[in-house]
């Protein structure tokens, strides 16, 4: 088995899967470290332990902060409006759930012992992958986490005429340190089109803001940044804004395709190429850290029936990602 991509869902499915001592390969350099630099959090802890990240357990408060008001309860037209900001379409978003939620922190990077670094997937052919570097892998069964219209690319599927895309298809991340103490876990969500930034959280001794577009090396709006501190109930002046960490994380907030191609073309991928799709961009659709476990025993299934019955599962299953 090769895992191809090892972001959270890819070590996931390398522990997952351990009995079988599969090939996990990342595109990244090694020396790059975790990708992930935005907010994350999880609500199973049983993810932190499959994915070998000790986990520290919080209580979260939520709300929308939308034209000097704060809202702390579900508000249809202010998530429609956040979802069309985010992915230019409409979708249950985690916006949607407000106030008070219990969370775990990961705490640490992820566990990327035995991963192959440098190995960017630029065909599949006869299931053996091909890397741009010249290494290839030939495989039996293998597991995407990287973008479906990558992996379509990779396989000389044609989908020219389906707008794969994505608010700007990246997010600047920004982390600025606290000069005074902090021991609350808050994330504002602002749905207002005029600015680009879409979460901030303060997390304990930081604050995290989310920004739609790579705007790594173009200072912060002021204006932005002076609602985002409003929405806190604090100034500017505590902010130390010098130590400030910029970050870019190339995969951004999906935007939704048609449903029925979206589970054809993961249908093909699975029957003909014996790649199963996992994750987020992986069966492009918007999903939380949460969806891992479940879709990894589903996959699990699938990996088990004939051709017939996989093709009539994913027919009549839930969402028939699989």
């Amino acid at each position: 088995m090769v895992i191809i991509g090892a972001g959270l869902a890819g070590i996931a499915a390398k522990n997952y899967f351990s009995a079988g001592n599969p090939i996990t390969i990342d595109s990244r350099a090694e020396s790059e470290g975790w990708s992930h630099k935005a907010l994350m959090r999880i609500r199973d802890p049983a993810l932190g332990n499959l994915i070998k990240c000790p986990l520290r357990k919080i209580n979260a408060y939520k709300f929308i902060y939308y034209q000097n008001k704060i809202y702390d309860t579900y508000q249809p037209n202010l998530s429609n409006m956040y979802s069309l900001k985010v992915s230019e379409g409409i979708s249950e978003r985690s916006i949607d759930k407000l106030g008070w939620e219990e969370r775990y922190l990961i705490e640490g990077d992820l566990d990327e012992k035995g991963i192959q670094f440098n190995k960017k997937v630029i065909s599949i052919k006869d299931r053996e992958i091909f890397c741009l570097d010249g290494s290839s892998y030939k495989y039996d069964k293998a597991i995407s986490t990287i973008p479906l219209p990558v992996l379509a690319k990779a396989c000389n599927i044609n989908v020219k005429d389906i707008d794969f895309k994505s608010k700007s298809f990246s997010i600047t991340v920004r982390i600025i340190p606290l000069k005074v103490d902090c021991a609350v876990n808050q994330t504002a969500y602002f749905p207002g089109n005029n600015w680009g930034i879409y979460r901030a959280t303060l997390q304990e001794d930081k604050i995290i803001i989310e920004e739609l577009g790579d705007n790594y090396g173009i200072e912060i709006n002021t204006y932005a940044l002076e609602m985002i501190a409003k929405s806190f109930g604090i100034t500017q002046s505590i902010l130390n804004l010098e130590k400030t960490e910029i970050y870019v994380q190339e995969n951004g907030k999906i935007s939704p395709i048609n449903n029925e191609y979206r589970k054809f073309l993961i249908l093909e991928l699975t029957e003909y190429f014996g790649i199963y799709s996992l994750g987020r961009y992986a069966t492009w659709r918007n999903i939380t850290s949460e969806d891992i476990i479940p879709d990894l025993n589903k996959i699990s299934q699938l990996m088990e029936m004939g051709e017939y019955e996989r093709k009539y599962y994913g027919k009549i299953s839930n969402g028939g990602e699989k």
